[in-house]
């Protein structure tokens, strides 16, 4: 006898044990893939925030006319942007020293935890670079920042390095490497932000 109720046919248990396979072979693939692209997104929004940084010190002082420094400290993995400050009150690069207020910072971890600044170079060792209102950049005693004699990156007079936590090759100069350091360098996510005499900073790979 007929009941007229449809003839519903389920899965069997070796076909649902197939497609949790391959759905877990399909996590498997793309995981590092979706792990990457996240990384790297992290790098790139760290390098923006620290040429943005610079790039707005910058306007600051030629805005509001006074100098503003920017202090690289790789201890405490940030990059602090001060007013300058003067015993006698006169707020321009060779004589201020960067104790003056904090108008920002740049902190790594906010931005890409497994990133870090890895190093300094240029001609300012210290790390500390100073925005006149004319927006051109000086050391710290003042000096107009210039091509270090025997630095490898003649053309660069002041960058921050940084990359993967913990990377130690691969983060020389960018204009003076062969094919397979560049690509070792790409996956240390290695990047060097470059800020020049005039005050113009670019992001290179």
């Amino acid at each position: 006898m007929k009941t007229g109720l449809p003839n519903w046919k389920g899965f069997t248990l070796v076909e649902l044990m197939i497609v949790i396979v391959i759905v877990a072979l399909l996590a498997a693939i793309s995981t590092p893939t979706i792990s990457r692209t996240i990384e790297r997104n992290r790098a790139a929004d760290l390098n923006r925030a620290i040429a943005n940084g610079f790039t707005e010190a910058r306007s600051y002082a030629m805005r509001n006319g006074e100098a503003i420094f920017a202090q690289v400290d790789l201890a405490n993995q940030e990059i602090v942007f001060r007013r300058a400050v003067d015993p006698d009150g006169a707020l321009s690069c060779p004589v201020g020293e960067p104790g003056g207020a904090v108008l920002f910072d740049v902190v790594v971890a906010e931005h890409a935890p497994d990133q870090a600044i890895l190093r300094i170079e240029g001609d300012a060792p210290d790390g500390v670079v100073c925005f006149s209102p004319s927006g051109r950049v000086y050391d710290q005693g003042g000096r107009v920042i210039g091509h270090p004699e025997g630095q490898e990156c003649g053309d660069m007079n002041f960058y921050t390095v940084v990359g993967r936590d913990g990377t130690e090759g691969h983060t020389d100069c960018p204009d003076f490497q062969d094919d397979g350091e560049r690509v070792q360098r790409e996956l240390d996510l290695v990047s060097f932000i470059h800020v020049s005499a005039t005050g113009n900073v670019r992001v290179m790979r």
